[in-house]
C-alpha cells in the first residue's frame, strides 16, 4: 500500500537514474521487448514486458513513496543494472516473459512465478446408486506434483492459478445444491432460517476433497446433472448456470441487476442465491472458458492443460484477437 501519509525527513531522490545512467534511458529502443531488473549481487529482481521498452522502463524513474507501493519503492532502491531483449511483436514479448519468469522466479514478480503450483480439479463418483435418484460427487484439488496420484479414468480440469478461487466455486455449488434439495415443492417460500447452515456460512474454512449431493429434480436426472457439471468445468458451455436459474425461478436480468449493484428490489434470500449463481457464471467466462479456448488453440480435445502451455496459449489468443479487431477497425 502506498505510504501517502508518511513524513519524510529528507527529500526523496529516486536512485535508479544515478545507478543505471541517464544515457541508458535515452538510448532505449521504442519497440516490444522484455526487461530484467538486476540487483548488486547479480540476482534478477524483476522481469517485465512492454510494447514500448523506452516508455515502460523510463516510467520507473518517477517511482515515489507518496504515489507508489512499497514494493515498487524497494525495487528501484535495489536495482543496480537493467537489461532488455527486443522482440519482433508484443505477443512474442509476453511469451518470452512467461518463460523468463518461470525460469528465474524473480522475488518482485507476483504472477506466473510458480506455474508448477497451479491447481487441478478432479470430479469423481465414489458411490452412486441409481435407485436412490441421487448423485454423490467428490471434488478434489491437486498440484502438479500430485498428478501421479490421479486415476486415469477420473475427469481432470485445469490448470487453475488460484486454488482458493476454485474452492469458492465448489462451496457455491454445494450451497446451491443443498438449498435445491431442501424444498422441492415451493422454493420461493424458503425462509431465512432454512439458509442458516447453507448460505450464511460463506467464509468457513474448507478443505478438499469436498463431497456434494445432487438429488434428481422433476426436470433433470442425476446423470444428466453430471454431464452439465463436466461441460461446465471443461468450459464447453454454461448450461449449469441456466439450470440453477430455472430451478430457483430467477432470471438473468436479476443476475445482471445484482452485478450492477441494483439490489433494492431483490428479496433477501434470493440475493444470496443470485450471488452464488453469479460466482459460477463469472468463473465460467473468466477462467473455464479461457482454458477451453487455450486447449482448442493447442489442439487438446479434453482434459487439462499444463501451466506454461496455458500461459503461452492465452497470450497467443489475446494478441491474435487484438490484432484481428485492430485490422477490422482499420478497414
Amino acid at each position: 500500500m502506498a505510504a501517502r501519509n508518511q513524513l519524510w525527513l529528507l527529500d526523496w531522490s529516486n536512485p535508479i537514474t544515478d545507478r543505471v545512467g541517464g544515457g541508458f534511458f535515452r538510448a532505449l529502443p521504442q519497440c516490444p521487448g522484455v526487461y530484467h531488473f538486476i540487483g548488486p549481487d547479480k540476482q534478477i529482481l524483476y522481469i517485465g514486458q512492454s510494447n514500448n521498452l523506452k516508455k515502460r522502463i523510463n516510467s520507473y524513474k518517477y517511482i515515489h513513496p507518496d504515489t507508489h507501493s512499497k514494493r515498487l519503492v524497494k525495487l528501484v532502491c535495489r536495482v543496480a543494472r537493467i537489461e532488455y531483449e527486443k522482440c519482433p511483436s508484443p505477443k512474442q514479448a509476453e511469451i518470452l516473459e512467461n518463460q523468463r519468469i518461470s525460469e528465474f522466479k524473480p522475488p518482485f514478480n507476483r504472477q506466473k512465478v510458480f506455474p508448477e503450483g497451479y491447481s487441478y480439479l478432479s470430479i469423481s463418483i465414489p458411490f452412486w446408486n441409481p435407485s436412490l435418484a441421487e448423485l454423490n460427487l467428490e471434488f478434489d484439488l491437486f498440484s502438479s506434483f500430485e498428478l501421479e496420484k490421479m486415476n486415469e479414468f477420473t475427469p481432470l480440469f485445469g490448470s487453475f492459478k488460484s486454488r482458493y478461487g476454485v474452492m469458492k466455486i465448489i462451496r457455491s455449488l454445494s450451497r446451491l445444491l443443498q438449498a435445491l434439495n431442501q424444498n422441492k415443492e415451493n422454493r420461493l417460500s424458503i425462509g431465512y432460517s432454512k439458509f442458516k447452515g447453507t448460505l450464511l456460512k460463506k467464509k468457513r474454512k474448507t478443505t478438499t476433497p469436498m463431497t456434494v449431493t445432487f438429488e434428481e429434480t422433476a426436470n433433470l436426472f442425476a446423470w444428466e446433472f453430471y454431464q452439465l457439471l463436466i461441460h461446465y468445468f471443461s468450459g464447453e458451455d454454461d448450461r449449469l448456470v441456466g439450470f440453477f436459474l430455472d430451478e430457483f425461478s430467477v432470471s438473468r436480468n436479476e443476475l445482471e441487476e445484482l452485478e450492477n449493484e441494483e439490489q433494492s428490489n431483490i428479496e433477501f434470500w434470493k440475493r444470496w442465491i443470485l450471488e452464488d449463481i453469479a460466482k459460477l457464471d463469472h468463473f465460467f467466462h473468466n477462467t473455464l472458458r479461457r482454458n477451453y479456448l487455450a486447449r482448442k488453440h493447442l489442439g487438446i480435445q479434453c482434459g487439462y492443460i499444463e501451466p506454461m502451455r496455458l500461459n503461452d496459449a492465452l497470450a497467443h489468443i489475446w494478441w491474435d484477437k487484438r490484432d484481428e479487431l485492430t485490422g477490422q477497425l482499420k478497414e
